[in-house]
């Protein structure tokens, strides 16, 4: 064999070697799939042995598959047919349309404070902080100054709304028990219940007639904390 021969031999043996080793990479390849926060994109993959990067597989999301996720937790709604009564377009319901609503809503009361207008993580971060011993469970901003406080029961509902009033930043805070006829627009202010102090007065006036008499000069009466 001449030496030319043997050359091209050994060129085309090299080449297989090293065939055989990309193949080899390739095979024993391990897929990494690194856990992501909420709402990244989990579809990118990385191949790789003992520390060695061979590549990247990248797998965009299309714009319909990423909207499709968002409408999956939203509430689905339906077309129904409507009635014309005289020439015009009628909704009808039944009765167990609406208790439907009220079932979800009837552990909730709505409020606002007077003087400002606080931001959501502002009065959201209050009512946990507070109100979570009562069974808290959700908070919703109906309006720019008008909010929703859903309760996990009737019983944790009232019982926040029986500690009196609530003071949010040195300001009063209006909370009232939603039923289906309540307002939820904020309105004018005419009259509040307040919690009133009299320091250091002395035990001969603590009795009904005497506090009676004492809280008419401020207002009209209603009733007394239970340490008193």
């Amino acid at each position: 064999m001449s030496a030319r021969e043997n050359a091209l031999n050994r060129n085309i043996e090299t080449e297989s070697q090293n065939r055989l080793t990309q193949s080899t990479l390739v095979n024993n390849a391990i897929p990494v799939i690194s856990i992501a926060d909420e709402g990244e994109d989990c579809s990118r993959k990385t191949l790789q042995t003992s520390g060695s990067l061979v590549r990247h597989i990248t797998q965009p999301k299309s714009y319909a598959a990423m909207v499709g996720e968002k409408k999956n937790s939203r509430m689905k709604l339906s077309f129904i047919p409507l009635e014309i009564v005289d020439g015009k377009l009628v909704v009808k319901y039944q009765s167990s349309d609406v208790m439907i609503g009220i079932n979800r809503w009837k552990s909730t009361t709505f409020g606002y404070v007077l003087g400002i207008n606080p931001s959501f993580g502002a009065i959201e971060n209050f009512a946990r902080n507070r109100w979570n011993v009562f069974g808290f469970e959700k908070y919703f901003k109906l309006s720019l100054r008008v909010f929703l406080f859903k309760f996990e029961s009737d019983e944790g509902r009232d019982a926040m709304l029986d500690e009196g009033m609530w003071i949010f930043a040195q300001y009063p805070m209006i909370v009232s028990s939603w039923t289906p006829e309540s307002n939820l627009e904020r309105r004018g202010v005419e009259k509040i219940l307040v919690w009133v102090k009299i320091p250091f007065l002395s035990l001969q006036f603590w009795n009904d007639e005497m506090l009676s008499k004492i809280g008419s000069y401020i207002g009209n009466n209603f009733f007394v904390d239970g340490a008193t």
